[in-house]
């Protein structure tokens, strides 16, 4: 435990290195520190492109209605063929390593050790250089966990006082190590509520990571959009493979649920809505939950999957296509037999009663879980039940991003769709 810490520690500083030499930061620290930092550094990269959104009942409309002879299904595959038009890409260098090899370092924790390694110390700078202001924005809604650094940077110019201070705290809702969450809310919501009596939003986020790895800190900035509309965020921890197969992570999910629920979303008229919200293979647990009849209405108002995986045989098809079928937890986390994909499969479910609403999102240009993902799991719930959308120029992970900084394409399709459901 102590040498994560330090671990953790040392990232930190070279992320606030990264921060500190930015342009941005640099160019308004040798102006004196005057004014506000945020119109400096409150943009996205020029280079990034800028996204759109479509609702997939809509796809392709035009060129059917241009073209009679264009049928939905030819129309469909023409908005997806950006996702499907690379069939020769080149396999990653492990494809070509023994079977048992890949295997035994999956089984092993070897990938979730690589990836969650590779996050901290690789593509964490890398996003913080991209985006230098998250970095404080980080700083801040992880409330006294650095307060010193906060009251400094708040001191400098660098954070607004007008950005509200956040309590922050880690509360355990199981045994295991990982069991544990990242709960999240501004002190002014939280004055409103015990003044008004009233528990504020509540949104429980289920984060990705091929059933293997990923870990709750590495989402902490998708509860910005949520904490500025007053929501109380819960980052959730949970055990991956090989920590635990798919059944496992299903009830540490539903456990989740009922902790936070039971805490936070008080009762009767004084109730707050609550929304659970997976990303990735996040997004295969929460709905898999719902389909199993775990998350119904009368616990969940809301249920919203972000770029997730809803029918396991054919994304195990996917990641053959791609080459990363043996390496990845997937095919182990969910039973390693075509009979388990399909039991695992919230596509292939009988929809239970007192299911609640859904809203899917996936990027139109995500290769690593197809948006036909979304598509088909919306004509499984129907119009009445779920609302799928795509958003043009947007990949896997970048999913995440258009969900947590601000002007993203994604944030205004979630907060219409939960206030019109909730």
């Amino acid at each position: 435990m102590a040498g994560r810490h330090l671990v953790s520690q040392s990232c930190y500083i070279l992320y606030l290195s990264i921060f500190l030499l930015s342009s941005p930061t640099l160019s308004f620290l040798q102006n004196g520190g005057g004014g506000n930092i945020y119109p400096l550094l409150n943009h996205r990269s020029n280079d990034i492109q800028r996204s759109t959104v479509q609702n997939t009942n809509d796809i392709c409309e035009e060129d059917i209605a241009t073209n009679p002879s264009v049928t939905s299904k030819d129309a469909t595959t023409k908005a997806n063929s950006a996702t499907n038009n690379n069939d020769e890409e080149d396999m990653p260098f492990f494809a070509s390593w023994p079977k048992w090899l890949q295997n035994n370092i999956r089984d092993k924790g070897g990938v979730q050790m690589f990836v969650n390694t590779a996050t901290r110390t690789i593509a964490a700078p890398i996003f913080y250089k991209t985006y230098p202001y998250c970095f404080p924005e980080f700083l801040r809604i992880s409330g006294h966990e650095y307060a010193w650094l906060v009251s400094t940077l708040r001191f400098m110019g660098v954070i607004s006082s007008n950005q509200p201070n956040i309590n922050f705290s880690k509360e355990a809702y199981g045994p295991h190590e990982k069991q544990v969450a990242q709960v999240m809310i501004s002190q002014k919501a939280q004055e409103a509520e015990m003044t008004n009596g009233k528990a504020a939003p509540l949104l429980l986020f289920l984060h990705g990571g091929a059933w293997g790895s990923g870990f709750a800190t590495m989402y902490r900035l998708l509860s910005l959009p949520f904490l500025k509309r007053n929501y109380r965020v819960v980052i959730l921890g949970y055990r991956t493979y090989p920590d635990a197969t798919i059944e496992g992570q299903v009830d540490d999910l539903v456990q989740a649920v009922e902790v936070f629920t039971n805490k936070y979303r008080g009762v009767g008229g004084n109730s707050g809505p609550v929304t659970v919200m997976g990303h990735s293979s996040g997004a295969h647990v929460t709905m898999l939950a719902a389909m199993n009849g775990r998350l119904s209405s009368s616990s969940v108002n809301a249920l919203i999957g972000a770029s997730g995986v809803y029918d396991i045989e054919k994304q195990f098809q996917q990641e053959k296509k791609i080459g990363v079928h043996e390496m990845s937890p997937m095919s182990a986390a969910n039973g390693a037999s075509v009979e388990n994909f399909r039991k695992y499969s919230p596509a292939q479910k009988i929809i239970p009663k007192d299911f609640p609403p859904v809203l899917l999102i996936h990027g139109a240009q995500d290769d690593l879980t197809l948006p036909q993902n979304s598509q088909d799991f919306s004509h499984v719930l129907g119009e009445e039940r779920c609302q799928c959308y795509t958003i043009d120029g947007v990949g896997h992970q970048d999913m995440i991003y258009e969900v947590a900084l601000e002007g993203g394409k994604a944030q205004s399709v979630i907060f219409d769709w939960i206030e019109s459901m909730v």
